[in-house]
């Protein structure tokens, strides 16, 4: 069993609380799962630097064209041409997904017959960088981090 915590909550942040409390009825779950993923979302991911590696893709734009970006990073859906999200995307587009020495997220989106340049984009959150992606790159992505992803339906 895991060991008990315990939280203080200010006179300030009641309404907070019950916000929390109420969610965690609505979805299903307890408060504590429903702080735990809250902390999971704001607290930065540390990466080790054992982990991390200098990263180099060509990427652009129509003006420049491809040109060589690099960073030190890892990554954690590495781009493959034959890997392709089959959701609603050009068959041929193909992503990676990495996290960098910073703590920042890059995505990295490409066509394997070249049909446009390379981008690379870089987003503060996980939850971000995914959000245009197909949900099997970011579930990929996010299990590489130890996360679950769950996609949210509003219906």
């Amino acid at each position: 069993m895991s060991p008990s915590k315990t939280l203080y909550v200010r006179d300030d942040d009641a309404e907070l609380w019950a916000r929390a409390e109420a969610h965690a009825k609505e979805t299903r779950r307890s408060v504590s799962q429903v702080v735990a993923d809250a902390l999971q979302e704001y607290l930065p991911i540390e990466v080790s630097a054992d982990d991390l590696e200098t990263i180099e893709v060509q990427a652009g734009d129509d003006y420049s064209g491809p040109i060589p970006h690099s960073f030190r990073g890892k990554w954690l859906v590495a781009p493959n041409e034959r890997d392709h999200g089959y959701e609603a995307y050009d068959l041929g587009t193909y992503w990676g997904v990495a996290i960098t020495a910073k703590g920042k997220f890059v995505t990295y989106t490409a066509h394997c017959n070249d049909r446009w340049v390379p981008s690379l984009t870089t987003h503060d959150s996980l939850k971000e960088a995914v959000a245009n992606l197909p949900d099997s790159i970011a579930s990929r992505a996010a299990a590489e981090l130890g996360q679950k992803r769950v996609v949210a339906l509003d219906i």
